[in-house]
């Protein structure tokens, strides 16, 4: 009898063709699944679980399993894999993106251009601050980071990093308070987890230098929002990028506008090849994790 897989991700995943049967529609519409291939938000829980008694494998299409309850899962014995690859190039070049953005002030710049004010190219106007020869700090090295890493080498940046395993690798820094003092640019790259939240507050904030930007691609609520605001309107950090946020899609009103603050709607992983990519990735461990789980209990 052939494995129903049912995906609810809005698009075809070819990498299921001929090895299962693949029922595209929202959760509950196959209870009978042996395997559910969901997107990075969709809620996976205790009901979701019981709804689907045979279910054996869990693949979330992204990086990020926040929406699944990894309680319920190992309470059922369900097998969880996601698709961290797909997403570390396009997270990594929004991250650069925003580091540019914000350190050449780009924001101001262009609301010139929509407010009609832009009084013509002059010495001393709208001039930024390029990133040669500055410290970027990363906070996480994971894979992304290390991606980020590469990419501000190559723009002349000295990259320092903190995380909490030792390393003997260059640029490491034991205690994240020498990281922020030494950087003048932080980009978060820690998962979300009780210990992460509100890491960077606004203690941390003051021991940045003043005139440093902050950016956080990788989960809302690491980074305190309002710590962030205050020090954006004090001056003591010249900018910041955020493209994640404490609760989204409500992304708070105080957020936006802000002159010297870059914020984008999570789209980190928003390029056709990463969508596609996560797809199949998460596809290939599903198959993978249905073989495996066969092999156990044949």
């Amino acid at each position: 009898m052939t494995t129903r897989v049912l995906v609810t991700i809005p698009a075809p995943v070819p990498a299921l063709d001929g090895s299962v049967e693949a029922v595209y529609g929202p959760i509950g519409s196959a209870p009978d699944a042996e395997a559910l291939l969901v997107g990075p938000t969709d809620r996976v829980d205790g009901a979701v679980l019981d709804s689907m008694p045979s279910l054996s494998v869990v693949a979330v299409a992204g990086a990020g399993t926040d929406a699944v309850d990894q309680d319920a899962i190992s309470a059922r014995g369900i097998t969880l894999v996601s698709a961290p690859e797909a997403t570390v190039v396009p997270t990594a070049e929004l991250t650069v993106c925003l580091i540019l953005m914000v350190s050449r002030g780009v924001p101001a710049a262009v609301a010139e251009l929509d407010d009609q004010t832009w009084p013509g190219w002059a010495f001393d106007h709208v001039v930024g601050r390029g990133v040669a020869g500055l410290t970027l700090g990363l906070v996480g090295y994971g894979r992304i980071a290390r991606r980020v890493a590469d990419m501000a080498a190559a723009l002349g940046m000295t990259v320092l990093h903190h995380r909490r395993t030792p390393s003997e690798e260059p640029g490491f820094r034991a205690a994240l308070p020498d990281l922020l003092a030494a950087s003048d640019v932080v980009s978060i790259h820690v998962p979300r987890t009780p210990e992460t939240v509100n890491l960077i507050g606004t203690r941390e904030i003051a021991l940045m230098p003043r005139g440093s930007v902050l950016v956080n691609t990788s989960r809302g609520g690491i980074v305190d929002e309002d710590a962030l605001l205050r020090a954006l309107a004090s001056g003591h950090l010249s900018g910041a990028g955020v493209d994640v946020f404490v609760a989204e899609p409500g992304i708070p009103s105080r957020l936006l506008g802000v002159p010297n603050l870059v914020v984008t709607p999570h789209i980190g992983s928003a390029t056709a090849q990463a969508r596609a990519g996560m797809a199949e990735e998460a596809a290939a461990h599903l198959l993978a994790a249905l073989d495996e789980r066969r092999g156990r209990f044949r």
